[in-house]
């Protein structure tokens, strides 16, 4: 006689069978329709082919790839630059790796006028069945953005053991990205206080393409006529009256609690008022798309570039588990607001910034010295050819050898951003809904 488990197990077995049996000869049908019909078989091998390559930016690890390219590039070419130098003298070595250093960031940029750019296209796998960049794809365009920025302006914290965690992302889409069109993402830094910072990231077409695609499209139905029944699933098209609540809605979306308040998000949306006003001072008119009744619907780059989406990410840097200062770090990497960019009105991308010393940066270089005892807070170190920015110097002062400067002509971080006090307080104000 069968054991009960012997028997539990038999009858697992049969209603598995059973569950199974029909699905099999629905295959073994599949299979002979193939056999049957060879060309079949060749059809179905190239749809699938096809799908599989039109969708080559969803492949696995292709998001690692396209996030890391930027720091695996920068870290390749500090290899080879190591591998060139090996057989210089140490301080030959150490003065050339500050060149290095300098060179692969935006030194002397100002806080408020430097722009990182980062150019991709809408593929079919980032879009939806509205014909346009899926509102899921933006935080996955944004996570390159963001690392790009990260990569070009903070390389000496980085080489103190940093790293950067993302707080919170609020996004505010304003228009439709077309599938397969061509975009720019623009994020530069919008605030900060003693712990958190804010980047702004402008999701941008040329005025052209948008225009054009403005003009090309039927307008679409409000409430008053056939209102589209799909309506509350799509991001508003650039013909949209959104100001008028005939479509679409254009609210905030987070991925996270939102720390950013909804007047001070449309702030920072509304940027473009100021050249606005300034051209009314001047005696010019104002377009109608500076209007404050269109404010939000159609919003215009200093070069013409049409704003589509707007998304605000709060972070904050860390060395293990301690917060460092914003301040501390954008003043570590060569930013300043008291430099030779301080003189310039105009916003700059990564393409067109030339570098420049800033007034506090012999300071740095004193403080990140493996030759500074106080900066170390121990004795002599040894120079490994680092050169000037020395890793384990610059990880020691970020993890706390900063508080024991006492002497305030010291806190060179501080004075880095003199000029710019009462700026960023407003932006973070607004940033913060405080405004």
């Amino acid at each position: 006689m069968a054991s009960p488990a012997v028997s539990s197990t038999q009858a697992a077995v049969a209603a598995v069978q059973q569950y199974l049996s029909p699905l099999l000869e629905q295959l073994s049908k599949v299979s002979a329709l193939f056999n049957f019909n060879p060309a079949m078989v060749k059809l179905l091998k190239a749809v699938v082919f096809v799908v599989f390559v039109l969708n080559i930016r969803s492949w696995p690890l292709v998001w690692h790839v396209r996030i890391w390219r930027w720091a695996i590039l920068k870290r390749l070419d500090y290899r080879l630059f190591r591998i060139r130098t090996a057989l210089h003298s140490k301080e030959k070595r150490g003065r050339l790796e500050d060149k290095w250093v300098e060179n692969s960031i935006a030194l002397g940029a100002h806080p408020f006028k430097y722009t990182s750019s980062y150019h991709t296209y809408a593929s079919l796998d980032e879009s939806d069945f509205n014909m346009h960049l899926s509102n899921s794809s933006y935080a996955k365009t944004l996570d390159s953005a963001r690392f790009k920025l990260a990569v070009e302006m903070f390389t000496p914290f980085f080489r103190g053991g940093g790293w950067i965690p993302l707080a919170a992302t609020q996004y505010h889409f304003i228009c439709e990205i077309p599938i397969l069109a061509s975009y720019e993402v623009r994020t530069s830094l919008g605030a900060w206080d003693g712990k958190w910072f804010y980047l702004v990231s402008k999701f941008v077409m040329p005025a052209n393409k948008s225009k054009k695609k403005r003009k090309s499209r039927p307008a679409a139905a409000n409430g008053n006529g056939n209102p589209d029944s799909m309506a509350s699933l799509r991001t508003p098209s650039c013909e949209d009256d959104v100001s008028s609540g005939t479509s679409t809605p254009v609210s905030g979306s987070s991925a996270t609690p939102n720390p950013v308040g909804a007047n001070g998000l449309a702030a920072q949306l509304l940027k473009a008022k100021a050249e606005s006003a300034n051209g009314n001072a001047n005696g010019t008119a104002t377009p109608s798309s500076k209007r404050p009744e269109h404010d939000h619907l159609d919003i215009e780059e200093p070069d013409g570039a049409q704003v589509h989406t707007v998304a605000i990410s709060r972070c904050c840097f860390k060395v293990g588990r301690i917060t460092v200062p914003p301040a501390l770090v954008f003043a570590l990497c060569g930013m300043s607001s008291e430099g030779a960019a301080a003189s310039s009105s105009s916003v700059v991308s990564a393409k067109n910034f030339k570098p420049s010393l800033p007034p506090h940066w012999p300071a740095v270089r004193a403080t990140c010295s493996p030759f500074n005892a106080s900066a170390k807070g121990k004795g002599r170190a040894k120079v490994g050819g680092y050169g000037t920015f020395d890793p384990r110097v610059i990880s020691r002062f970020l993890k706390g050898g900063w508080k024991e400067v006492e002497d305030p002509k010291d806190k060179w971080w501080e004075r880095a951003f003199d000029s710019v006090r009462e700026e960023n307080e407003a932006r973070l104000r607004k940033l913060e809904g405080r405004a």
